[in-house]
């Protein structure tokens, strides 16, 4: 679920830019085949058609984190165990894939200090909020409220993927939600958050620690944003697939008809074709080292250093081949901010050149695309007309005729034709290093600047 969120922000984007496209891509890559990269390819086999090829690319088993281990013929969740009531896209998969909820086990909860318990659940609901007010207070109640408020302002996610809203970056994302608090919250721990909300001390050692470390490991110096999330599931409402969580992913691949490929991305290679982008994808397995080419490339998988990822990113120096070569124009998905285009045209061969022999071996260092960071300032009242979200208040990103706010030493903004086609350029367009499909502010976007207070 964290990582199918953490996706939805790049695939807003890339569908958002679709509108603006000449054409529809023919083939699209997700490297990855967890919940993300699998509710990735869901959506995208929606949103283009089924003529669309989508391969995944997994090194190991279709479902990532959401795995199951078989311990004397009994199998048990070993990674995202529960689903929160509030994943609306996990229950409309799961209606959609007809899997069933596996019913609850009852249990009992206890605090446990190491030596003796300290509280122990009974059956009896008001004794139980007695004994939690008689050890804590209403630090309870307080934590409860905060949570809450958490989950409501969260839910609006739902409403802008339903109203096609794309944001640039995760803080926007962020700021649209829950304004500053929201972006505060993604910086300061657990523990503070909740101090400042009035939880005792004692409450956040004895509760909160415990929910914590049995959730995600961590323990309350851990972002408090995420922390939220995982104390929304100890309240209750949890349920999971009946069979295992893993059969939604294995499910959604099924349904969407892609081709899973068991390799190893080994890296990613922007290609220039008449201006538009291509990607090369170099990955290995047992029948040896292969590549392909693709329209639009999904990164589903980490990228930090400890997650075994060895994904490099790298740039052909080679000529661009000729459009008549490809046997279906290559289409672009995103409105980007480009460096300023040579005033020679490009050479343009008379055939298609072959694939290398061996991928790129430049270091991730070399990486060919620059980041636009989005500007923190906000446009002027007049400068252009904003369209409203559902929710009320002002939009995320909204059309605006004026001026850019986009710092002098950022590159210059590709303009657009009437007919919508990109002005050729053989310059690499401007990329984010965190994923292929995540776009740069630009006013050539169809939202442009920061969002605006959410009310």
């Amino acid at each position: 679920m964290a990582r199918a969120a953490r996706l939805l922000p790049a695939l807003a984007a890339l569908l958002a830019a679709a509108a603006t496209g000449d054409a529809r891509p023919s083939k699209i890559a997700v490297v990855g085949a967890g919940v993300g990269g699998s509710a990735v390819a869901h959506f995208l086999q929606q949103h283009f058609g089924p003529r669309v090829q989508i391969d995944v690319f997994e090194k190991g088993t279709v479902g990532g984190r959401l795995a199951t281990i078989s311990v004397n013929k009994q199998h048990y969740e070993s990674g995202a165990a529960s689903l929160h009531s509030l994943s609306l896209h996990m229950q409309d998969f799961v209606k959609q894939l007809g899997l069933r909820h596996r019913r609850e086990v009852g249990g009992r909860s206890a605090i446990f200090n190491g030596e003796s318990l300290v509280l122990e659940e009974t059956d009896w609901y008001l004794l139980n909020l007695f004994r939690l007010w008689w050890h804590y207070g209403i630090s309870f109640l307080r934590l409860q409220l905060w949570v809450e408020e958490v989950m409501e302002k969260f839910m609006r996610i739902y409403k802008y993927q339903a109203h096609g809203y794309a944001f640039s970056g995760v803080e926007e994302l962020l700021y649209s939600l829950g304004e500053a608090a929201f972006i505060n919250m993604s910086r300061r721990s657990v523990a503070e958050s909740l101090l400042r909300v009035g939880v005792s001390q004692r409450f956040i050692d004895d509760v909160v620690s415990a929910v914590l470390r049995a959730s995600y490991g961590q323990s309350a110096a851990m972002p408090a944003f995420a922390g939220a999330m995982s104390l929304a599931g100890a309240q209750g409402s949890l349920w999971s697939v009946e069979g295992g969580n893993k059969l939604v992913c294995s499910g959604l691949l099924k349904l969407t008809k892609a081709n899973v490929i068991h390799a190893t991305v080994t890296s990613v290679t922007l290609q220039q074709t008449d201006g538009k982008p291509l990607y090369q994808v170099w990955y290995e397995n047992e029948a040896g080292v292969g590549s392909d080419y693709y329209d639009i490339v999904v990164i589903a998988t980490p990228l930090h250093p400890d997650s075994g990822s060895s994904i490099t990113f790298g740039a052909s120096t080679r000529p661009s081949p000729s459009p008549k070569a490809l046997s279906s124009p290559p289409w672009s998905p995103w409105s980007t901010a480009t460096s300023t285009p040579p005033t020679s045209a490009s050479p343009t061969p008379s055939s298609s050149p072959s694939p290398p022999s061996s991928p790129p071996t430049s270091p991730a260092s070399s990486w060919p695309w620059t980041t636009s960071a989005p500007s923190t300032s906000r446009p002027a009242s007049g400068a252009g007309s904003r369209r409203r979200p559902p929710c009320g208040g002002s939009g995320p990103h909204s059309p605006s005729s004026g001026p850019s706010s986009r710092p002098s030493s950022a590159p210059t903004t590709r303009s657009r034709r009437p007919s919508g086609r990109p002005t050729p350029s053989t310059a690499p367009t401007a990329r984010s290093r965190a994923s292929c499909c995540t776009t740069s502010s630009s006013t050539s976007t169809p939202w442009s600047g920061r969002p605006a207070p959410w009310r």
